[in-house]
């Protein structure tokens, strides 16, 4: 462990961090982005987290805009089977912000890094006159027809959505801080995040790419943090996460590797993707309502007025 990772301090409240455990990496490119090779915890606030320090930030911009999506294996928007727990995930999404904004003719909706744009399209279902805008910056998607460019700085909006966003900057207090400026007073913020328990590598069977690993607590602590947000909803969705041990995270690489190869012969392809519709489920899951021990975190805020 270098000198700087010895003094490395916690990303959101300046104390002290302790290592916990190694970082488990899913690729060399994110190598390059991550040079330490430990997951942290601050003695003060208690958000584990990556040595900020030494997270470079254009090779992770970089990371984002040319391997991200391959590496984790993401849904394709041709993939009506992948794409069945992303579309499950906007819906409830959209749920929740027509709960808390649906009064609102709200007029500007806003996603940061929305990929396929599912969720701002699950949106548009409650919400049909908004604008829908993202700054989604990866060159490997084509940005779904509806959905215009924007970034926060082109706010104010009457929504925004960081879904599985936030664990991946750098600076998750100054993500949240700049998303609450750019809201219109009384304006709707969504969070969502992986219920992570960072002792252990979570369902994925790897770290990559998330900086920081929330918790209830520290999620609430962070909101806590930006003193324009009050938290009007915290609840836990989805199925329990099945966190993996090394007998697991081996068996998983080894899915996916055969996975990554039966892709290249077109024969094997067609089979796979026979396989994957025949063992679709007869309806979506439901990720709307609370599920304690769930996967996800799930948050509502309102921008005081």
């Amino acid at each position: 462990m270098t000198n700087e990772a010895h003094s490395a301090k916690c990303i959101v409240c300046a104390g002290p961090l302790s290592r916990i455990r190694p970082y488990v990496f899913a690729s060399r490119a994110f190598r390059k982005v991550y040079r330490d090779r430990s997951i942290f915890v601050c003695g003060a606030c208690g958000l584990p987290q990556a040595n900020m320090a030494l997270v470079d930030g254009a090779a992770l911009t970089a990371y984002y805009r040319h391997v991200y999506r391959a590496v984790a294996g993401i849904a394709r928007s041709d993939d009506p089977m992948a794409n069945t727990v992303l579309l499950a995930r906007g819906a409830a999404l959209a749920d929740l912000l027509a709960r808390h904004g649906g009064g609102r003719k709200a007029a500007r909706i806003f996603e940061a890094g929305a990929g396929y744009g599912l969720n701002l399209l699950a949106i548009a279902g409650r919400f049909p006159a908004a604008a829908l805008l993202t700054d989604e910056l990866d060159a490997t998607i084509a940005r779904p027809a509806g959905i215009g460019h924007a970034t926060l700085a082109d706010g104010p909006f009457d929504a925004i959505v960081l879904s599985h966003v936030l664990e991946h900057f750098r600076d998750p207090l100054d993500a949240l801080t700049r998303a609450a400026a750019a809201l219109v007073p009384e304006g709707c913020l969504v969070v969502e995040v992986p219920n992570d328990r960072a002792d252990r590598v979570g369902y994925q069977g790897h770290d990559e790419p998330h900086l920081t690993f929330f918790d209830a607590a520290s999620l609430r602590a962070l909101a806590a943090r930006v003193p324009s947000l009050e938290m009007l909803e915290l609840f836990t969705a989805g199925p329990p996460p099945p966190m993996m041990g090394p007998a697991e995270r081996l068996r998983l690489r080894l899915r996916k590797s055969l996975r990554r190869l039966a892709d290249r012969i077109p024969v094997l392809r067609e089979r796979l993707r026979q396989r994957r519709l025949a063992r679709r489920p007869a309806r979506p899951p439901d990720f709307t309502a609370p599920s304690p021990g769930g996967s996800y975190l799930r948050a509502l805020l309102r921008r005081r007025s």
